[in-house]
């Protein structure tokens, strides 16, 4: 009897068994989106961040000591006693015979200028120049040169003195330490945001680490691409991080 009732029935049970297959099917992935949703929800990403004073430890200055005559062996005799005068300076600093290299001379030849603004064949005079590249960790020293390197511009020298620049040697070190500040900020930060939730902080899910802004002690100024002050002797290192935590 049941056989010839499926038998009469088969479409309408064929029904209802696909019926209770989309119902189960549906209410499983809706149980999965809600899992899935749950699992979204529960991750916290904060910024961490970190700074550090520090000190430069290194000077690099480039010197070009230039002089021009009508008679090359005067332009080259001038050149010499100038680079003489500077060295000695230089050395009255405290500085080093090996703090201080010096460059590979350069000579060129000018030409008398036609009507019309191009060069002719006769010669003018002889432009000649050298570079000393002072390379320290006496800081003191090339701060206190730069007031002596104005005076003999002052009294005639032709001499171009770049700005020094101020390095910090130990910058890879600190850069590791900071990071590691800057991380253990951003969980400081993350427990502070789930403690009135009842929430705890639970294992770290990814980091990633943004560029060093290294600038004068009272900037404020950033870069996309990292900045790197070197005209201070003091600096400001910071280091900002970006994690995300589970929340358990």
């Amino acid at each position: 009897m049941i056989a010839r009732w499926i038998e009469a029935h088969g479409k309408t049970v064929g029904a209802v068994v696909v019926l209770l297959a989309v119902i189960l099917g549906t209410s499983i992935l809706a149980g999965g989106l809600v899992r899935f949703k749950k699992l979204e929800q529960s991750q916290l990403s904060v910024t961490g961040y970190a700074e550090t004073m520090v000190q430069a430890d290194t000077a690099e200055w480039n010197l070009n000591v230039r002089t021009y005559d009508a008679a090359k062996p005067q332009a080259f005799s001038r050149l010499n006693s100038d680079l003489a005068k500077v060295k000695a300076l230089l050395m009255t600093q405290g500085l080093k015979p090996e703090e201080v290299k010096e460059g590979t001379l350069t000579a060129t030849t000018r030409y008398k200028k036609a009507y019309n603004g191009y060069d002719t064949a006769d010669i003018e005079g002889y432009e000649m120049s050298k570079v000393y590249t002072v390379r320290t960790n006496n800081i003191a020293a090339v701060q206190g040169l730069t007031k002596d390197m104005e005076k003999l511009v002052g009294e005639g020298m032709d001499l171009q003195a770049d700005a020094p620049q101020y390095l910090f040697s130990k910058l890879d070190d600190l850069k590791l330490e900071l990071i590691a500040n800057a991380s253990k900020n951003a969980k400081e930060r993350a427990s502070t945001m789930t403690k009135q939730t009842g929430d705890s902080v639970g294992t770290m899910l990814n980091a990633s680490s943004g560029v060093f802004q290294i600038t004068s002690p009272n900037s404020t100024e950033v870069s996309d691409y990292g900045m790197y002050d070197t005209a201070t002797v003091d600096k400001k290192v910071t280091s900002v991080v970006n994690i995300t935590f589970s929340i358990d």
